[in-house]
């Protein structure tokens, strides 16, 4: 009966305090970005060294805490760290760094690795050893009529950063969140900013400046909208302020903004996958309307959308054949990370372009080594997700959020295809771009997380 009654104790006691420690995290990246939006003079260097120190403290505790706190850092932290050239290191990456380092430091003195090498986990680590030794590879045996400039290798290893941390946050997420209620509290935060981001972007304010571009949209789009069609639960209210929440960001990348595709396309792709899932007449009546609403007001989208269209995919057909002028002598390991600009700037310095792709930037930085591991990464992770969404018990939340991971994971894909979305190219986002790519990563760790949480023991155990 004591023993009982203590470890009620204990375990209201370690909830207690891990909801404190969330709300600190959130009060002091609100109040962060609200002195950032009122223009008051705070020292970068003085508040991210404070931000790594309670991201420390926050992490060995609780990492998945942490994890929420990078969140919210990429969504609300505005303050970043010069690097002696024109790109800067965002806060999100400073704050990945010290969770994957604490992760990695804490299963080295429990002796308990609870990583796993099978699934996602295995490739995305090959295609980690393939970028890294890519690095090495194309500087030792570069040509020595290319020219290279000062602030170069930095550049090159500011590219290889993004790609460590990202792949180091995705395999942090998958491994060590096990329990359904953080992942329904990481739902709640990603629904949290959005609220407040669509709010600032329709009513023309912002007192909290909030990073919301990149995919971040179709993300929204899609955990709202999964939750809609396939959670069961929700009440009468819940559900129309997520139908109001899903049609204001549909209103924010689709009406807004109709002649920049790669910002609505994948949006427009995971409702369509969602609709699909739930019903094909759901599907073809969707797919029906939006031809007739184009079809209503054919000039304007034929002028705005399709010719522009054409237009850019020349021009994007012709930066993929650029861009082959030099992969194709680089093919094994590549160029290494940001390596093909050197030959632009070598070769053809007035006709160098960004690739606009991360399949053809892959290739060219990684080579056919790195791309296969990636591939083989791509195709594992589609696999996770389809298994998880069709084994999960239908109805549920979790259900509906594992549906939801699934068609942003294809939706992925194809943004993939039109720009440097997942994997920013640091001559054209910068480092900043890793504030709009760590959503994704860090969503689809969740998507390999929740099949593990709701796996039944017998299947959890022999895999």
């Amino acid at each position: 009966m004591i023993s009982s009654m203590r470890s009620h104790a204990y375990l209201h006691r370690a909830i207690l305090v891990k909801g404190m420690i969330i709300t600190a995290l959130i009060l002091v990246n609100v109040f962060v970005a609200f002195v950032a939006g009122k223009g008051m003079v705070m020292r970068p260097k003085v508040m991210l060294l404070g931000l790594g120190v309670l991201t420390a403290g926050v992490a060995i505790y609780c990492l998945e805490c942490g994890i929420l706190g990078l969140v919210l850092t990429a969504a609300a932290v505005p303050f970043s760290l010069s690097t002696g050239t024109q790109s800067q290191v965002p806060a999100s990456m400073i704050v990945a760094g010290l969770l994957i380092g604490v992760w990695s430091v804490t299963m080295i003195i429990r002796q308990d690795f609870g990583f796993k090498l099978a699934g996602a986990n295995l490739p995305l680590l090959g295609f980690v050893a393939a970028s890294t030794f890519s690095l090495i590879w194309s500087n030792a045996f570069r040509p020595l009529d290319i020219r290279v400039w000062p602030s170069f290798p930095l550049v090159q290893l500011g590219g290889l950063a993004i790609i460590l941390l990202s792949a180091g946050s995705f395999l942090l997420v998958g491994n060590v969140l096990r329990a359904l209620g953080w992942v329904k509290r990481l739902w709640v935060l990603f629904v949290t900013v959005a609220v407040v981001g669509i709010f600032q972007e329709l009513a023309k304010i912002r007192p909290i400046p909030l990073n919301t571009p990149g995919l971040f949209p179709m993300w929204v789009v899609s955990l709202a909208y999964g939750q809609v069609l396939f959670n069961y639960h929700l009440s009468r209210w819940q559900r129309l302020l997520l139908v109001i929440l899903t049609a204001a960001w549909v209103y924010r990348v689709f009406f807004l903004g109709i002649t920049w595709i790669s910002g609505w396309l994948p949006s427009v792709v995971a409702i369509l996958a969602l609709s699909f899932l739930k019903s094909k007449r759901l599907f073809l009546l969707l797919l029906v309307l939006l031809m007739v609403y184009v079809a209503l007001d054919y000039d304007f989208y034929y002028q705005r959308v399709w010719v522009y269209s054409l237009h850019e995919d020349a021009s994007r057909l012709a930066a993929w054949q650029r861009n082959w002028e030099v992969t194709k002598d680089h093919l094994l390991f590549g160029t290494g990370p940001a390596g093909y600009a050197v030959y632009y700037m070598t070769y053809f310095p007035t006709k160098a372009m960004a690739s606009h792709s991360n399949y053809v930037d892959l290739l060219s930085q990684t080579g056919i080594v790195g791309f296969f591991f990636f591939s083989w990464f791509l195709v594992s992770l589609c696999k996770s997700g389809f298994d998880t969404q069709r084994r999960l018990k239908s109805g549920t939340f979790a259900s509906a959020l594992g549906k939801s991971l699934f068609c942003g994971c294809l939706a992925v894909l194809l943004a993939m295809f039109l720009g440097d979305w997942l994997l920013p190219f640091v001559y054209t986002g910068g480092l900043a771009g890793f504030d709009h790519s760590i959503h994704s990563w860090i969503l689809l760790g969740v998507m390999v997380a929740l099949g593990d949480i709701e796996r039944p023991p017998a299947k959890l155990e022999a895999r």
